[in-house]
C-alpha cells in the first residue's frame, strides 16, 4: 500500500472534486445517465445472488491480494457498469484508478482486466439488474474462511450519483 504525501492527497481531492462537478453537469442537463437498454421497472425476483456475482469476480483476481480491497473495487465496478460510457470513465478514474494506484496495483493487468470485465458484465449480461452494491461485510469463520454478506438494493442511478458527488470531498481521506 502506498502512503500518499499531503500534496498527492490534495491532487487526488482536486481530481475528485472536478469529477464531481462534471457529473453534476450531467445530472443538471438531465441527460440519460444510464445505458438506454437498462430498465428499472424490472422485478427483482429471480435475479442471482449479488454476493455470488461479486465473490465470483473477486475469486478471478486470485490469491495474494487483500480480500477487502478486492471486494471494494469489484463492487465499485459493478455500480459503474450501469452508467453511460463517459460517466463510467470518469468514475473509473476517480474511484478505481485512484484505488489501484493507492494499493500499488496500477500495473497489474490481471486485476485491471477482471475489474473491466465486471463493468462489461453489468452493462451486458445484467443490464436489466437494477441493484447497486451499497456495502458489504466480511465475518471471519473457522480457519481462513470468511462469510461474505452484501447489501444491495434497487436505487435510482441519479440519486446514487448525487450521493457520490456529495461524498467526493471525503473520498481521498481514506488514503491517509
Amino acid at each position: 500500500m502506498t502512503k500518499y504525501t499531503r500534496e498527492q492527497r490534495r491532487a487526488i481531492q482536486l481530481q475528485q472534486k472536478r469529477t464531481a462537478k462534471k457529473i453534476t453537469k450531467f445530472i443538471n442537463r438531465r441527460q440519460s445517465l444510464v445505458k438506454p437498454e437498462i430498465q428499472f421497472e424490472v422485478p427483482m425476483k429471480g435475479l442471482p445472488s449479488m454476493s455470488n456475482i461479486i465473490s465470483d469476480y473477486s475469486d478471478k483476481i486470485g490469491d495474494g491480494y487483500d480480500l477487502e480491497q478486492v471486494l471494494d473495487m469489484v463492487s465499485c465496478c459493478w455500480n459503474i457498469g450501469i452508467y453511460q460510457e463517459d460517466i463510467a470513465d470518469l468514475l473509473w478514474q476517480v474511484l478505481i484508478q485512484t484505488s489501484l494506484d493507492y494499493y500499488g496495483l496500477q500495473n497489474d493487468e490481471q486485476v485491471i482486466q477482471v475489474l473491466r470485465s465486471v463493468i462489461e458484465l453489468r452493462s451486458t449480461r445484467y443490464k436489466l439488474d437494477p441493484r447497486f452494491v451499497l456495502e458489504f461485510k466480511l465475518t471471519p469463520l473457522d480457519g481462513d474462511e470468511v462469510y461474505f454478506q452484501i447489501k444491495s438494493e434497487k436505487q435510482d442511478p441519479e440519486d446514487f450519483l448525487k450521493r457520490y458527488v456529495d461524498s467526493a470531498p471525503y473520498l481521498a481521506q481514506r488514503m491517509k
